[in-house]
Formats: structure tokens, sequence, C-alpha cells
């Protein structure tokens, strides 16, 4: 089976660091050379460098570049991603779990919007039209369709330029990216691509009530969805 491009990067990475060519504290090939020396699109690596963000191995630092900050040793990074991705599989594999993690989401993502509203620059905005635009350009790919949907949300904490809601929410990231996942999975891309439509625009027009409007109303319909559809192993 020929390997996506997105994992042909992650590999890549995993090796280097595992290797111990990339330490803690070490800046990591910039994205750009990376995309060159693999021969690879430029979203593919920011795909399989946001994974290893959201696992804490690696770190974003704006202006400077992205940086590894795993400490454990290099030998155990392969376990360290199976668990990780094991434990929030398992977690969100609970109907309980997922219904809570929603419903978290509904009020972290609703103040989001609003803060977004307030605080965003015209570079968070162009990020979020971006998000959803490559939402729909690989809805028909579900790995990638995912990354986007999830990235979508953190470009709203983002905008927030609260410094907690951004933590939080890079803290969650690998947890959300999973979350997004399972919802895609069962529910399927197509009423998340109309949703993120309606709350994009209202965002775009500054309309406060109505972006927090379908926000809340995104949300709640996949909470209803899952209360109907969600069988558990």
């Amino acid at each position: 089976m020929k390997q996506n491009h997105s994992d042909l990067v992650f590999n890549y990475i995993k090796k280097n660091i595992y290797t111990n060519k990339w330490k803690q504290g070490d800046q990591i090939t910039p994205e750009i050379q990376l995309s060159k020396e693999l021969n690879v699109g430029r979203n593919s690596v920011r795909e399989a460098i946001q994974k290893f963000v959201g696992l804490n191995i690696l770190k974003r630092t704006k202006g400077k570049g992205t940086f590894v900050c795993f400490s454990g040793k290099p030998t155990d990074i392969e376990e360290y991603i199976n668990n990780s991705f094991n434990d929030n599989q398992a977690f969100l594999s609970n109907k309980k779990n997922l219904l809570e993690t929603l419903e978290f989401r509904l009020s972290f993502d609703v103040e989001n919007v609003k803060k977004f509203l307030k605080n965003a620059d015209i570079q968070d905005f162009q990020e979020l039209e971006k998000c959803y635009q490559l939402m729909v350009e690989h809805q028909n790919n579900s790995e990638k369709f995912t990354f986007y949907d999830a990235k979508f949300h953190m470009t709203l904490a983002n905008g927030t330029k609260n410094s907690v809601i951004i933590k939080i929410a890079k803290f969650l990231s690998d947890l959300m990216l999973m979350h997004q996942k399972t919802i895609n999975k069962l529910l399927g891309p197509s009423g998340g691509i109309d949703e993120h439509k309606l709350i994009l625009d209202c965002i775009k027009n500054k309309d406060w009530d109505l972006s927090i409007y379908y926000t809340k109303l995104h949300i709640q319909r996949i909470i209803n969805e899952v209360e109907e559809k969600f069988i558990e192993n």
C-alpha cells in the first residue's frame, strides 16, 4: 500500500528524533526545506508537524520555527506515540466521554468565537477562510478533512489572543483531533461543511449573534446525532 505524503513526513520526523539527530531543544528542518527534500507539498508537511505538536513532541515558536520538546528517551518515541493514540481512541470510543467532549466544546467554541470577533487580526480571518477551503477540497479524504476541521477550531482559539484559551486548545489538540476523526467517521463531512460555511460567513461579516447561533447549532446537531447513531463496541 502506497504511503501518503503526510505519513511519509511524519515517519521522517519520527526517525530523526528516534535516532537522536534532532534532540530536545533542537530546531527541526524548516517546512519549505522538508517539502523540497521529501518532494511533497507544504500542506503535507504542516499536517505531519501538527500531529507532533498535538502530541507535545514538537513546539512551534512564531517567527523562529519548530523545535523538539520531547523530553523522553529518543528510543521511547514510538511507544509514546502509540500510547497517546490508543489512550485517546479508547477514551472517545465511549459514548459518555464523546458526549462530554462535545458538551465542553459547546461552551469552549462559543467563547472562542466571541473573543475571535473581538481580537482577531486579518491574518486570523484569512487562516480561517483557508482552513474552510481546504476542508471543502479534501472532503473525500477523511484524514485531511479531519485535520483541517480541527485546525479551523484551533485557528478560532489562536484568534482570541487569549493565552489561557490557546494553551487549553493546544493541550487538548491531540484529543480534539481524534474527536474530529470519530465524529467525521460517524456522521460524514457534509453537515460539517455546510455549518462551517455559515459560521465562517457570519464571522467574516462580524455578526456576533449569528456567529454564536450557528456555532451552537453546529455542535448541538452533532450531539443529537451522536445520541442517535453512536453504537459502542
